[in-house]
């Protein structure tokens, strides 16, 4: 037993003295390599003399160019395609920093945090969300010309591409703004914007934040069907916009929008390089469905009851400001209210608001249809506004009782756009509620 313990001794201490002989497999320590790796990551983004360009896809789908070029001194100068004022520089700073693993921080805001912005009347996202986008990034790899890059809060991926002098003159001398011609179709005021395509009239309807081009088609009837383009811009070969995916429109196959111009009032663009078109203001559907304000009025049998969110007048939403009621919810109209006494409440319709959790109607108003045979509708009020009554109301009421009515097109399942004839740069959207 003696000697078993003095063999345990031995291999003890023979053990003792192997453990402080052993070396760290590192030749630094932990925050030195952390240091080295952030001073190498810092080294990459300055090595593009020309700069970095990049395509960046949102957690909603949508694709925006990108252009960086980065200092010594944490600042970042970057443009992007978002909109047209983004296409001029604008300077921020960034830090490579260590959160977790290494990490691109752009710190202050930039063109990258609009995408990501709450406000939906910044990027046309989601209110609380945006679109979905990040402003903070692990660097994933770095391998030739590209450092991959992935957000963390979303999970987003932004590849950095060495640009070529070529690709930064685009930006910096201003070509790339010919790309985004496609925007001054938001200019036209009209409801309607005409073109024709493959031998059809068609109605355009452009979202730049979203990144689609919808081209509505119509039926002997007056029905739309809408066909639904995404796209992504390009500044050369082709200079415009490049659909994700080819769409049919009578005889054409179209797969880009390009060369784009802003003249005469018209945007003259090219489809597929060849074809010229021009899409300018109309004043009417291609087609009028004489149905159209009728399923409107008789959709009460569902129920329920139409919403809205005020006049869009002259390229201005809210035009008469009923949002600017304190607590304001939305306009509510419900069709042939109360038809077995014929009140003055026949065909209501309550401007919403919330006060203290309760749902209150601070003013009100009463249009009823006379439905024409040629499709349109035309309101007239069995409830005049008071001599005291917000401009909101009187301004509401003048727009729709205008004798030349409206016009009903369906955009959704349970959404309808009311639109003037006058001149169609009046219009209403309906919500249906149940």
């Amino acid at each position: 037993m003696k000697r078993f313990f003095l063999y345990l001794f031995v291999a003890m201490a023979a053990l003792s003295s192997c453990q402080k002989e052993e070396k760290s497999v590192f030749d630094q320590t932990p925050d030195e390599r952390i240091n080295a790796a952030l001073a190498k990551y810092q080294a990459d983004v300055l090595s593009s003399p020309n700069g970095w360009k990049a395509l960046y896809r949102t957690g909603t789908g949508q694709a925006f160019n990108f252009y960086f070029t980065f200092n010594n001194q944490n600042r970042v100068v970057m443009y992007s395609d978002f909109d047209t004022a983004t296409t001029h520089p604008r300077e921020s700073s960034y830090r490579i920093k260590a959160l977790q693993q290494p990490c691109l921080i752009f710190d202050t805001y930039s063109y990258l945090h609009m995408l990501a912005d709450p406000n939906p009347y910044v990027n046309g996202g989601d209110a609380g969300a945006g679109l979905v986008a990040d402003f903070e990034f692990a660097i994933d790899t770095v391998k030739g010309d590209t450092i991959k890059l992935k957000g963390r809060q979303n999970g987003t991926e932004l590849d950095l591409v060495k640009a070529t002098q070529h690709e930064a003159d685009l930006w910096t001398k201003g070509d790339w703004t010919r790309a985004l011609g496609l925007q001054h179709i938001t200019d036209f005021l009209t409801y309607f914007k005409r073109t024709t395509i493959g031998g059809v009239d068609v109605d355009v309807e452009f979202y730049h934040y979203s990144r689609q081009i919808v081209f509505f088609t119509y039926n002997s009837s007056g029905i739309r069907t809408p066909v639904t383009a995404s796209f992504v811009y390009r500044p050369e070969n082709p200079n415009g916009a490049v659909f994700t995916n080819p769409v049919k429109i009578g005889t054409a196959t179209i797969s880009s929008l390009t060369d784009m111009t802003w003249a005469n009032g018209k945007v003259n663009t090219k489809v597929n390089g060849t074809t010229n078109i021009a899409i300018g203001e109309a004043i009417a559907p291609v087609v009028v469905n004489k149905n159209g304000a009728t399923s409107w009025w008789l959709y009460k049998i569902q129920q329920g009851y139409w919403v809205n969110l005020g006049f869009h007048q002259n390229g201005v939403d809210d035009a008469f400001g009923v949002q600017s009621i304190p607590g304001f919810y939305y306009m509510a109209y419900l069709p042939a209210y109360d038809t077995a006494t014929k009140t003055t409440y026949w065909d209501w319709m309550a401007y919403a608001a919330v006060k203290d959790n309760i749902l209150t109607i601070p003013n009100s108003s009463s249009f009823v249809p006379t439905f024409i045979t040629d499709g349109r509708a035309i309101f007239n009020t069995y409830k005049p506004d008071s001599a005291n009554a917000p401009l909101y109301v009187t301004l509401t009421t003048a727009a729709f009782t205008d004798p030349q009515g409206y016009y009903f097109l369906q955009v959704g399942p349970t959404t309808i756009d009311m639109v003037g004839v006058r001149d169609a740069k009046t219009w209403l959207r309906w919500y249906w509620v149940e």
